[in-house]
Order: structure tokens, then sequence, then C-alpha cells
């Protein structure tokens, strides 16, 4: 469904069609709530990398900050 979104550019409402076509009924927000299920965990950042400490760069022999 992701693919189907992202990747080929079609849009949910169309998808669902589809879905409907094979005898799934499943409605147009229930794939919105799946997306942004998705990429919620997808973005979401551990509580170790939040932290100021760890934000902290230490200049490489280069004098470039490392990442």
């Amino acid at each position: 469904m992701l693919v189907g979104k992202y990747a080929d550019r079609l849009p949910l409402y169309r998808q669902s069609q589809i879905f409907a076509r094979s005898g799934l009924s499943i409605d147009r927000s229930t794939l919105a709530d799946w997306v942004g299920t998705a990429f919620s965990g997808a973005f979401a950042v551990p509580p170790a990398r939040r932290s100021p400490a760890n934000s902290i760069s230490v200049p490489s022999s280069t004098g470039w900050p490392s990442i």
C-alpha cells in the first residue's frame, strides 16, 4: 500500500477502490491511519538519540565535526 501511494503515486481513494474490486472493503480513512502509523514508527527517534549529551561532536583530525 505504501509503495502504491508513494512510488506509484496512487492516491488512497483509488487504492480503496482497487481493494473493493478485489472484495476487500477498506475505507480510505483506515488506509490513511495505516500510512500515519507506518511513518510515525519510521521516524521515531529513540530517547538516547535525543539527549543533548549525545549531540556533542568532537572535531576530527581534519578539523571538521564528526557525524
